[in-house]
């Protein structure tokens, strides 16, 4: 196939090597070695043609003359020696071991005299049988002219070989003539023109088939995926692509009605129509061109309902464009941007009414600037007509202007109309709502080593589930954004679905997904929702296996308990019917903490003291010489016993001073009695950001904020409060689109947290 191709194109070394490389690479030779092939194919070619003319040199009868110059007999001698003796010089030096020819980083191999030699004969008798074929279809010849063409014919397709033309096109068939001045022309040409056909077309055509039919098989194997691909990349982009080309069709078709339609198209059109249906088509393809503005914009919210609507009026405006005036082009132009819209059909899944959102401002002025170049172009296109109030009515095949004017009036009305309607629509974000069941809250408690869990008791949350029920995902909505309160819960191989659900759920409902408080074990999975990730802070975890109070380091704390042992002070965990007779002690020593610090019940990240939160799980306390209750904290205790943890931390402005550390030491004891792996201090925001020159701004403005901002928060404080504890610190992150969305949603994430209602 690479000589068939090469042969009839010319440049057989970038024409046949193209052949060569694309079917040996398919086998997967690598470029390297097919460049070897091409090379030794090359030189077998031309040592084949040089030994044959070497040997016609030296055993044709007769001088060689070409085109009236005759070679004399002693230097054909000559020339056929030389040539000869040059092939076997190169054989000999190939016997005593030179195998190798380098140039630069290239290297070819050489044969063997044996190879070498075989080399030889081959291309020789191919070259033979070749010009064996020329000689067949020449008629009147005898054996006794074989050697004169032979001759001819290796001179000729050296020269054309050199000249590169297509197939030695030309060159190849003037040469023959003028080395064969005694055969008859007309008979030589005949042999020509036939040995063209069955020496260089046949074997392309063939040729070109078989790598034809190889392609079409590679072609078919990668277009399932091919398509595939394209489509998920048509799709991703469809929104605002579909939305532009549709209110362009619109446009387009509001544009062109303002027109003169053409006379011949017209005349065709009333010669088979009844005018009153001309005009009729006129009119309606005007709304639908107005309607199809406005659809656009459901397009671009992603709304199923308006590919629905954008579809039919699609079809219904290519009738309608033929109905009024033939007017083919635009009909092939909606059908063009009607098959687009069916074939990007999955990007347009969300479910809203079309009066979920107001019409957006830039649409509403895009859409007037069409209607009014409309009119303008109109108003030009007719300056010279007469607007009396009978052209209204007029409906002969002269009636542009007044088909203008019902048109242009209509798609005002329509226009306004339904601007009105989406302006006045209230806007409404239909939210999930419903209880986490217990028997999912069973199944994902055991299975998970975070603590966090036991949030979703706090009543502000919403769920999603996954279908087996083993899992579970916590968010709430504060504006458009729907966040996830930490990493979702129970097996990990139901964290991608649960992430996923709330990624869609969020964008059919014109919101973004937003996750607080990631751990590093769900980045993966945010990376793969296209989220971009901020760190928040650090999240410091006591290792309860290796907690001691001894040593030196621990000196401070070990200090403290033995005090505060010494003074009377109690450490005990209550709950069930203890916990609930306590309750309103508990409630008194929570309100005069809210009072001391000046501040109010928090939501969604952290609980609040709500009888039927605080009496679901056990309280450690801590209680002073004389039984009451100065200091408490709420226990998040798993089945696991990976993680032990606190949510609500209160004391009572009487405590003593390391009533808090007292507890804290008691708990941490008190788990590593009862098996557990780790005791979760809880986060200091915005500890571990590197506040680096090339850093993130948002990374940038955090660090400055930590070492600056003890008065808003306390940062730096809160962080050596937990480290006394001898904590590990791991990170914790947000996740939310990028770009401005990510810093509407750390406003809306602050709000939610915060409490506010």
């Amino acid at each position: 196939m690479s000589y068939a191709v090469g042969n009839m194109l010319g440049l057989s070394l970038l024409t046949g090597g193209s052949v060569r490389m694309r079917i040996y690479r398919q086998a997967g030779v690598s470029p390297e070695n097919v460049a070897r092939v091409i090379a030794i194919a090359a030189l077998t070619f031309w040592s084949g043609i040089f030994s044959l003319f070497g040997i016609v040199l030296l055993l044709r009868p007769g001088a060689l003359s070409l085109g009236g110059f005759a070679v004399p007999g002693p230097l054909q001698l000559a020339m056929g020696g030389v040539i000869l003796l040059t092939l076997m010089a190169a054989l000999a030096a190939s016997a005593r071991g030179k195998r190798l020819l380098t140039l630069n980083r290239f290297s070819l191999p050489l044969p063997s005299p044996g190879t070498g030699l075989a080399q030889l004969s081959i291309a020789a008798i191919d070259i033979a049988c070749s010009a064996a074929v020329l000689f067949v279809l020449v008629p009147g010849l005898g054996w006794e002219s074989y050697p004169t063409l032979l001759t001819a014919y290796v001179i000729a397709l050296v020269i054309a070989v050199l000249t590169h033309a297509p197939g030695g096109l030309g060159v190849f068939e003037t040469i023959i003539l003028l080395a064969l001045p005694q055969i008859d022309k007309s008979d030589m040409l005949t042999g020509l023109i036939a040995y063209r056909l069955i020496y260089y077309v046949l074997p392309f055509l063939l040729a070109m088939g078989v790598l034809a039919a190889s392609e079409g098989a590679h072609i078919r194997r990668r277009f399932g995926t091919v398509a595939r691909g394209s489509r998920t990349v048509a799709t991703s982009i469809a929104p605002f692509a579909m939305g532009s080309l549709v209110f362009v069709a619109g446009a387009i078709l509001l544009l062109s009605g303002t027109l003169p339609a053409l006379p011949d198209r017209l005349k065709a059109v009333e010669s088979v129509l009844p005018l009153l249906l001309v005009n009729f088509s006129h009119l309606v393809a005007s709304l639908i061109g107005t309607l199809l503005l406005m659809v656009g914009f459901g397009l671009f919210r992603r709304l199923d309902a308006a590919r629905h609507a954008a579809s039919g009026l699609l079809l219904a405006g290519a009738a309608f464009a033929l109905l009024r005036g033939i007017d083919y082009e635009e009909a092939a132009t909606l059908l063009a941007v009607f098959a687009l819209l069916r074939w990007t059909g999955p990007a347009f899944y969300r479910r809203t009414a079309f009066s979920a959102e107001p019409l957006s401002l830039r649409w509403i002025l895009a859409v007037v600037a069409v209607i009014l170049l409309s009119g303008w172009l109109g108003l030009f296109a007719y300056r010279n007509g007469a607007y009396g109030a009978e052209n209204w009515w007029e409906l002969g095949v002269r009636g542009d202007a007044p088909r203008f004017l019902r048109g242009l009036i209509l798609s005002v009305l329509v226009a306004l109309g339904f601007a009105l309607w989406r302006l006045a629509s209230p806007h409404h974000i239909r939210l999930s709502t419903g209880k986490l069941p217990d028997e999912v809250w069973d199944k994902a408690i055991a299975a998970t080593d975070n603590a966090e869990a036991h949030l979703a008791r706090t009543g502000d949350k919403r769920f999603i589930v996954s279908q087996d029920g083993s899992a579970f995902l916590m968010y709430q909505v504060q504006g458009r954004s729907w966040i996830a309160m930490g990493d979702p819960f129970g097996p990990a191989e139901r964290w991608s679905g649960l992430m996923w659900q709330l990624r869609e759920v969020a964008d059919r409902e014109q919101g973004r997904a937003v996750f607080y408080q990631l751990s590093a074990a769900a980045l993966p999975h945010v990376i793969d929702l296209g989220l971009g990730i901020m760190k928040l802070g650090e999240e410091a975890r006591v290792d309860l296996t290796s907690f001691t109070l001894s040593g030196a380091a621990r000196k401070s704390l070990r200090n403290t308990y033995g005090r505060m042992e010494r003074e009377g002070q109690r450490f005990e965990v209550i709950e069930g019917d203890a916990l609930l007779a306590e309750m309103d002690a508990l409630r008194a020593v929570s309100d005069s903490w809210l009072s001391a610090k000046k501040q109010r019940e928090k939501r969604f990240s952290l609980g609040r003291f709500d009888p039927a939160y605080i009496g679901g799980a056990p309280v450690a306390v801590v209680r002073n010489d004389a039984g009451s209750i100065t200091a408490f904290a709420n226990l998040w205790t798993l089945p696991g016993r990976e993680e032990l943890s606190i949510d609500l931390m209160r004391h009572a402005p009487d405590a003593r001073s390391g009533s808090m550390d007292y507890l804290f030491v008691s708990i941490f004891l008190l788990g590593q009695s009862q098996g557990y792996r780790w005791f979760n201090l809880g986060m200091a925001p915005l500890s571990g950001i590197e506040n680096r020159r090339l850093a993130p701004l948002w990374a940038r403005a955090a660090g400055l904020l930590y070492h600056h901002g003890e008065v808003l928060y306390g940062y730096e404080g809160l962080r050596a409060y937990k480290e006394k504890f001898h904590p590990i610190w791991r990170s914790r992150y947000l996740a939310a689109p990028r770009g401005l969305p990510m810093a509407q949603a750390l406003i809306d994430t602050t709000l939610l947290v915060s409490g506010k209602p």
